[in-house]
């Protein structure tokens, strides 16, 4: 076994980097990330013949609650009539007469500009405090793959103007972008009764997860997109509003990421890999009547496949200098000892993955138990003096986790490698430095990990 290093061997395996296509929306110089196939990921869909078809099925369809007591009033299910399916998506009130969901749920109305009237309607379901609604679509508003920015990313998501207002209660927006606290989502699931035109309105827990391999960009409150476990997306759950404890919108679930994405660091996984969602992030909305001027610069990531493959290979290298950071404060705490005199270091050997300690300076002559003194006899210090230490090791372990995220695990094992260590003490009294000579050694037959000369003074703390 490898001692205080990344092990070498299995380093490559560990620190697999691939190529992703990443299921994301991104808006920026370069090549653009690029999203699933609409009928993968975006709604749910039951096969018509025609589009007349599809609008007697979205007569029968029906929503209800999954739980009436925790059954938010203004999110109902969303149903599309296209000329070959009856679509299935989530959609929540942002005013009377408004609801938002996502773009890709009514591609066809938003890439023909087609009207949505007879087309397009939301069914609310019932619940403790309202009646069963059912409103049709007017116009579509808004769409964000109409008005893209350039050089800029906006969160996927449309609004939708209804044929008359809604009897229910709208949902707040809120500009306070995603923190580290889980958010509830409201998503529709299809329930099958032979044509799939039944939803069942549910209440979930989603957690935010920061820098996964699928999108490192994802690291703060105002990541344009964010990503989410804990909360599997299928088809008719995108436009599904996630909900703070206030009750406040702060994203809406737009796709998800498959469980082995391609190229993913997989075999690298300490578990098998969850799947996750992708959410737009609300505090970054471009919609008509907002300033983009006053959005957070984090709003404009740069989400291109460049930039996304760049951090992704930084992932595992702080993942190194984290846990080099961790060993040192072990070592240090192991050189602190009333029986050490010497302060060790963490030193690269030639593969960069390997670490040992290495001497760094000696500490002051009167700690330690007076440590110098011990080599002086009748006031004459010793020319050469020779100490033997066991090296303690750390095997360090950098992967990622189920949720993509990079991380590095340390171990004290029980083996020790043994450092004989060389020097002066009539030079470090002297002078108050020495020239040393160290050298390591690990296994049986040994193999020399370190053998060094170098010029060591006082530590200067």
């Amino acid at each position: 076994m490898s001692r205080t290093l990344f092990p070498s061997a299995r380093a490559s395996a560990w620190l697999l980097i691939g190529a992703l296509p990443l299921f994301v929306l991104g808006c920026a110089k370069g090549k653009a990330t690029q999203l699933p196939e609409p009928d993968q990921n975006y709604r749910f869909e039951f096969p018509t013949h025609n589009e007349a078809e599809a609008q007697a099925l979205m007569a029968l369809s029906r929503a209800n609650c999954a739980d009436m007591s925790d059954c938010p009033e203004s999110v109902g299910m969303l149903v599309v009539a296209t000329p070959h399916a009856l679509g299935m998506c989530t959609a929540f009130l942002v005013a009377p007469d408004q609801v938002m969901t996502n773009s890709r749920c009514i591609r066809e109305y938003v890439a023909e500009q087609k009207s949505c009237s007879g087309l397009i309607e939301i069914i609310f379901p019932e619940t403790r405090y309202s009646h069963t609604e059912r409103v049709g679509c007017a116009q579509v508003l808004y769409s964000s793959e109409l008005d893209r920015l350039e050089n800029a990313v906006s969160p996927e998501y449309a609004l939708i103007h209804l044929t008359r207002k809604a009897s229910r209660r709208a949902l707040d927006i809120s500009a306070q972008g995603i923190s580290n606290e889980p958010l509830r989502v409201a998503r529709v699931n299809p329930v099958a009764t032979g044509s799939y035109s039944q939803g069942e309105l549910e209440m979930v827990t989603c957690e935010p997860v920061y820098k996964p391999w699928v999108l490192p960009q994802a690291d703060n409150a105002f990541s344009p997109v964010s990503i989410f476990a804990g909360c599997e997306m299928v088809g008719a759950h995108a436009g599904s509003p996630m909900i703070d404890n206030a009750g406040r919108v702060r994203a809406i679930i737009q796709a998800r990421t498959p469980q082995t994405p391609d190229g993913a660091p997989s075999d690298t996984a300490q578990d098998k890999f969850e799947n996750l969602s992708v959410a737009a992030n609300l505090a970054c909305l471009k919609a008509p009547g907002t300033d983009p001027t006053k959005l957070s610069p984090s709003c404009a990531a740069d989400l291109s496949e460049t930039k996304t493959a760049f951090l992704r290979g930084q992932l595992p290298d702080h993942a190194r200098m984290q846990a080099r950071a961790q060993v040192q404060l072990e070592a240090n705490k192991w050189s602190a000892r009333k029986d050490h005199f010497v302060q060790w270091n963490i030193k690269n050997l030639e593969d960069s993955q390997l670490l040992t300690l290495t001497p760094g300076c000696f500490h002051a002559a009167n700690t330690h138990g007076n440590w110098l003194r011990e080599y002086s006899s009748l006031g004459f210090y010793k020319k050469e003096a020779q100490r033997v230490f066991e090296i303690p090791g750390w095997e360090v372990q950098v992967g990622f986790n189920a949720r993509q995220q990079v991380f590095f695990k340390i171990s004290m094992i029980d083996l020790r490698d043994r450092a004989v260590f060389s020097f002066s003490p009539w030079q470090l009294h002297r002078s108050g430095k020495s020239r040393t000579q160290t050298r390591i050694e690990s296994g049986n037959p040994p193999k020399v990990l370190l053998d060094e000369s170098a010029e060591l003074p006082f530590c200067s703390n």
